[in-house]
């Protein structure tokens, strides 16, 4: 799942989708793609603290609150979602 995740934020199209979302800034980019993969990684690393799935959101969000506006993180977290649902449907490809 972790994989499909990183794969899903280093597409093209979601890339495009979150610069859109970011007022095009690459830089701003750059740093949300950091911390997604920084907390994706602390989430594998330590799945006992995330377990909960609003757990992870909460340190997401307060990590990503600090860089964006509430209205960028609010759509980053739409997009996020997105790619959640399209990894769990890829999974599900794999097992049948």
């Amino acid at each position: 799942m972790i994989n499909l995740l990183f794969s899903e934020l280093s597409s093209l199209s979601k890339q495009t989708a979150l610069l859109e979302s970011l007022d095009w800034s690459e830089e701003r980019l750059e740093e949300v793609i950091e911390i997604c993969s920084f907390s994706i990684s602390e989430m594998s690393k330590n799945p006992a603290r995330f377990s909960d799935p609003e757990a992870f959101k909460s340190h997401l969000r307060s990590r990503l609150v600090k860089k964006l506006s509430e209205d960028q993180v609010k759509k980053l977290f739409e997009l996020l979602n997105e790619m959640i649902l399209s990894c769990i449907e890829q999974m599900g490809q794999y097992e049948n």
